[in-house]
């Protein structure tokens, strides 16, 4: 390719495996273009065309569990690809990139500053509300057969079961949308509050855009990811399509097919009670047969008793051939539904296609009963009329589609085993009504599971601790000079360790413990900025930002590393000019204890302390027969 007098490189060899899609969802692949810089001083762009996957991930973040289970790579019969539950998960956060979040400092769009890109699509589908439904629209470009969306794209090196690029890297990425005003000069906000951004190809901004070495500001941002008055929006029109694109696993051209909102069909409509035939046409069709001569009546009713007789088992669509189907020829199959409703519990010729047969669909799998409801419907066109076999079949697959239940681990009566066959029942207990056993025993089977391991903790604590006093040794604390970081871990003794609570690890050490100087003491302090208190001189870090407490245990030691490191190192810059800032320490210290006047302290109002002698005997009876159970077991 070129532009001007300079050479556009264009490298499609990363594109293998790769199916195009009429509706493509989030972890679903798609084709991005992006720049690099070019090897060759006579080449003034170099373009990179490579599939990849809708849905930001990170370059930093690493996998936690990435096994791959299969699935359809854009929901085709084409071969599967590598794919992940957790993968799924996190690109379903970073679909897509609000403009207003590009000035924050968040890592997740700071690591895609110079990652930028664009995807080429037809079109794109957004769904506008009405008061009672969504419609869904089609938007596209009038003039030109494809639109380029603007976005970022990422390199992932750590998800090495799931690379998608010549199993080098995983490619992922998100685009960019913008708020839809009435203000635009090309209005989209009639559809929705928010539309994405799109580029010209060939402008300035579309250059600027892609060229990783422009600078990023706030600057760069207002003229590139302008949409008040971006040109790339003038041709652009949207309309009604199949509401069937809400449905990922629906793929084809039918997709973007304009339709007629008002015949578009719903699940009311399709459940609702068959249609009658509408007396104005069979009013006219009676005026018309009483002008016509007998002779011509009588011959074709004779041939309509011919066909019925043929196959006398069909019901209605079934007496219909391939040339009667067609819309034109709607009056014979009025007339021929008449005719056979006497013969619809015999059953149907063996020649009938299984999706004229809705009876025959009892007992199939779910996903061939929609398939053959979609091929009749497509079929019949506009004579398409749902029968209540077809509901009841599309009615059974519920339960295929439905989520599992959580099966019952414990099932029993306590209270009733107790009573029946044991003979220590208290008297108190005995002649009582069985309890039901499904009122507290049974609760999805986390109640006795929870119960149990209180007791198996019980136990432990009873009779295991006491046997590792023969491990016992003198603790002898480590100077604090020589390990001045104290690391301090939450635990509810719960089994999920990842929860936020339990992964919490919090970094403490006190500035005398680190032996700095006082220039090094200062640029310290500099460093921490609010992470350090100066009324303990204590500095005080927490990270719960990885699933497990090692994991930010590790994080915290090497940042304080860093930090130390820096603090240090005095040669770059010693901060002696930049003064402290204490301005954050005047919040904590406002929480302070009331102060009262000293005459309201009346000490002789004071109640009378009262001796428990009981609660004292019992006490110190508990004590001395703990202590002797604990000299037996003792070693």
């Amino acid at each position: 390719m070129r532009r001007g007098r300079r050479r556009v490189q264009f490298d499609t060899s990363r594109v293998t495996n790769w199916y195009p899609s009429y509706n493509i969802a989030p972890t679903n692949t798609s084709l991005i273009i992006y720049m690099i810089q070019p090897p060759e001083n006579n080449i003034a762009y170099d373009y990179i065309l490579e599939p990849s996957k809708f849905g930001l991930i990170p370059n930093w973040l690493k996998p936690n569990d990435p096994t791959p289970v299969g699935k359809d790579n854009n929901n085709t019969t084409h071969e599967k690809v590598a794919y992940s539950k957790e993968l799924g998960k996190n690109q379903a956060k970073y679909f897509n990139c609000r403009r207003e979040s590009l000035n924050q400092t968040r890592s997740v769009w700071n690591s895609c500053k110079k990652h930028r890109c664009v995807i080429p699509i037809q079109g794109y589908f957004e769904w506008k509300k009405t008061e009672k439904t969504k419609i869904p629209y089609f938007v596209h470009s009038k003039t030109s057969s494809l639109c380029y969306l603007a976005g970022f794209y990422s390199h992932n090196y750590n998800y090495t079961e799931n690379r998608n690029v010549k199993d080098e890297y995983l490619s992922t990425f998100t685009i960019i949308t913008v708020p839809a005003d009435k203000s635009d000069e090309y209005d989209l906000s009639w559809l929705h509050s928010r539309k994405p951004m799109l580029l010209e190809p060939g402008s300035k901004a579309w250059f600027d855009w892609l060229d990783p070495e422009k600078p990023w500001s706030d600057d760069f941002i207002g003229a590139v990811l302008n949409s008040t008055t971006n040109k790339a929006y003038a041709d652009i029109e949207g309309y009604i399509v199949t509401k069937d694109v809400g449905n990922t696993s629906n793929d084809g051209e039918e997709m973007i097919k304009r339709v007629n909102a008002k015949k578009q069909p719903s699940i009311g409509s399709f459940f609702s009670p068959e249609k009658k035939v509408e007396t104005t046409k069979i009013k006219t069709e009676k005026q018309e047969d009483k002008k016509r001569p007998k002779e011509e009546l009588e011959d074709e009713d004779k041939q309509i008793t011919k066909k019925v007789k043929i196959e006398p088992g069909l019901k209605q669509e079934r007496n219909l051939t391939n040339q009667q189907m067609k819309p034109g020829n709607l009056k014979i199959a009025s007339l021929i539904r008449c005719y056979s409703s006497e013969a619809a519990t015999k059953a149907p010729a063996a020649s009938t296609p299984l999706f004229l047969n809705p009876h025959a669909w009892k007992g199939l799998p779910a996903d061939q009963i929609f398939e053959l409801h979609n091929i009749r419907k497509e079929y019949l066109g506009d004579a398409y009329n749902p029968t209540d076999e077809e509901r009841t079949a599309i009615l059974s697959t519920i339960t295929d589609l439905s989520a599992a239940k959580k099966p019952l681990d414990y099932a029993f009566e306590v209270e009733n085993f107790k009573e029946r066959l044991m003979n220590n029942t208290p008297m108190m207990d005995r002649g009582k009504p069985q309890k039901l056993s499904n009122q507290f025993v049974i609760n999805s089977g986390e109640a006795p599971h929870q119960k149990r391991r209180l007791e198996q903790l019980t136990r432990t604590c009873a009779y295991e601790i006491p046997l590792l006093v023969k491990y016992r040794q003198p603790y002898v604390p480590r100077k604090r000079t020589e390990a001045p970081l104290k690391f301090t871990y939450n635990s509810d003794f719960s089994d999920e360790t990842s929860n936020a609570h339990n992964r919490k690890v919090t970094l403490t050490v006190a500035l005398k413990d680190l032996k700095l100087d006082a220039k090094q003491e200062h640029k310290f302090k500099i460093l921490a900025d609010s992470k350090f208190n100066h009324d303990k001189n204590i500095f005080t870090l927490k990270c719960e930002r990885y699933p497990e407490a090692a994991q930010n245990v590790s994080w915290l030691a090497e940042t304080f590393n860093k930090l130390l490191a820096e603090a240090k190192d005095l040669s770059k810059d010693d901060m002696s000019d930049i003064p402290l800032s204490k301005t954050y320490m005047i919040k904590s210290n406002k929480k302070s204890l009331p102060k009262f006047p000293e005459n309201w302290k009346r000490p002789q109002d004071a109640p009378t302390k009262r001796f428990n002698i009981v609660e004292a005997l019992v006490k110190n009876t508990e004590a001395a027969k703990d202590a002797e159970y604990l000299q037996k077991i003792t070693p």
